[in-house]
């Protein structure tokens, strides 16, 4: 199997991999977030990313990248609520005092 970092990336990489469908079209973004979470919080595990696009990963307890999906991220989905629907304004997203309670 393909490792996630091509050969000569950092030494932190080492022992992870790649079994995703098409290895090759896997984001940067998406095998950093798949060795931080592999590194930080072992596996089997998931992980989330809200940015441009939401990204969603699966890692083993072996330390694979499995797989995962990508959706549209918060400013698109409120973009394609507001205008594909009759009842839902655009709201202005902002971060909250904080994030739990």
């Amino acid at each position: 199997m393909p490792r996630l970092f091509p050969s000569g990336a950092a030494a932190a990489c080492a022992g992870h991999e790649n079994r995703s469908e098409n290895p090759r079209e896997l984001g940067s973004d998406r095998i950093a977030n798949a060795v931080a979470v592999s590194t930080l919080y072992g596996g089997p595990s998931i992980f989330i990313d809200f940015g441009t696009a939401t990204t969603y990963g699966v890692v083993s307890a072996k330390a694979e990248f499995l797989g995962g999906a990508i959706g549209p991220g918060l400013r698109m989905m409120n973009r394609a609520l507001s205008t594909g629907t009759a009842k839902l304004p655009s709201i202005e997203l902002v971060l909250p005092p904080q994030v739990i309670g």
